[in-house]
């Protein structure tokens, strides 16, 4: 016997193979009807069943199937969707790198090439 209504989660997992959150989405933009008893959300099968018959009659609706957003590893450029292929793309500006946080580096400089001082003979070490 088919089930009539199903947790939200039985819903996502075993009915529309969908993810938990994606059948929430679905809820809220109101394209499967849900019934509440106690404090339970329960969805209509049949609501799911119909907006699966709506959809399969409608022509695709997947952006790479219409052209609208290029197919992964099409070779064309970023920046040109939609067909226009004349559309200018801005050149990549190189990331400025992050100071640290701190004192700063020390290296060596100037003062560390010769090495430690020499002492004076006259004064000796102080």
């Amino acid at each position: 016997m088919d089930a009539i209504t199903s947790s939200v989660k039985k819903f996502a997992r075993e009915i529309a193979d969908v993810g938990e959150s994606t059948a929430w989405a679905m809820i809220a933009r109101g394209e499967v009807e849900t019934i509440t008893i106690g404090k339970r959300r329960l969805v209509v099968v049949a609501s799911y069943r119909r907006l699966v018959e709506e959809r399969k009659a409608q022509p695709p609706q997947d952006a790479r199937r219409n052209n609208a957003v290029p197919a992964l590893g099409s070779g064309r450029s970023r920046g040109t969707f939609g067909g226009d292929e004349t559309a200018s793309v801005a050149p990549r500006v190189p990331r400025r790198r992050r100071q640290r946080a701190g004192p700063p580096r020390r290296g060596i400089g100037p003062s560390m090439v010769a090495g430690p001082p020499e002492p004076d003979p006259e004064e000796g070490w102080r």
